[in-house]
């Protein structure tokens, strides 16, 4: 049985938001089938669920979800903001954490836009390259830059936040 510490961290937003990018994993390595990413995040929903922690498991089939019937408009954004890099061969964790991030910028109106970089850099720290919580920053800092001054965003980061822009 698990203790309370245990139950906060295997239940966390954090947690969702992994569970999210292993479902996005599984369903692009098999073809965008989403039978293959149910297998994944079903049973974790069924227990989010069960424990009353209805948010996060909304979170969880928003991102999987919104990521799936937007990933193609979000590869536009980022063929615009990495020049002379194809998105087709980002490592797929790097190309799956920036679709959740754009996802929670554009869709996720409770979530801060420095909490989704915060989150997404340090799940990159885990299941990325060496190179991959560098990446996620800059071009997550690109995104958010370029969605707020073309209007699709209202988010504005907090005055405590390093602020970034074009050049970052």
């Amino acid at each position: 049985m698990l203790n309370d510490v245990e139950l906060i961290k295997k239940y966390s937003r954090r947690q969702t938001r992994i569970r999210a990018m292993e479902a996005l994993f599984a369903w692009k390595i098999a073809g965008k089938d989403p039978s293959a990413a149910e297998l994944i995040y079903k049973p974790y929903l069924m227990e989010l669920e069960q424990i009353g922690h209805r948010n996060n498991a909304m979170l969880l089939l928003n991102l999987f979800n919104g990521v799936v019937e937007h990933h193609e408009e979000f590869d536009r954004l980022l063929r615009r903001l990495v020049r002379n890099w194809d998105v087709n061969r980002m490592a797929n964790i790097d190309h799956i954490l920036l679709w959740m991030g754009i996802y929670e910028f554009l869709y996720e109106e409770d979530i801060p836009p420095e909490v989704t970089m915060d989150e997404y850099i340090e799940i990159a720290k885990q299941y990325g390259t060496a190179d991959s919580s560098r990446f996620i920053n800059g071009v997550l800092d690109a995104a958010y830059h370029t969605l707020l001054r073309e209007g699709k965003i209202q988010k504005v980061l907090s005055s405590s936040f390093p602020k970034g822009g074009e050049n970052a």
